[in-house]
């Protein structure tokens, strides 16, 4: 028997008696988590660029919505870069 445990809209699944945890990638769009995970002052996470609701709702959105939550955050991402840029 395992335990499948949603937190922040990750699938986690642990077998009895484990302490290891596995996260169970998604089929369709990969989440863009880099790993960084650091929110700014408008929640908006420094490593991928997603809002902390889009980060929750990632395993349930559907792909098509997933793809407009990648442009939004790149586009994030890319306006932090102009603005920490050194001026000329």
């Amino acid at each position: 028997m395992t335990a499948d445990i949603h937190f922040l809209g990750i699938l986690r699944v642990a077998e009895p008696g484990c302490a290891v945890w596995k996260v169970v990638p998604s089929k369709d769009e990969p989440s863009p988590c880099s790993g960084v995970c650091q929110l700014d002052e408008m929640l908006v996470c420094k490593g991928c660029g997603r809002t902390i609701q889009e980060i929750a709702d990632w395993p349930f959105m559907k792909t098509e919505d997933k793809r407009t939550v990648l442009d939004r955050a790149a586009d994030r991402l890319n306006s932090r870069l102009v603005e920490l840029a050194p001026s000329s």
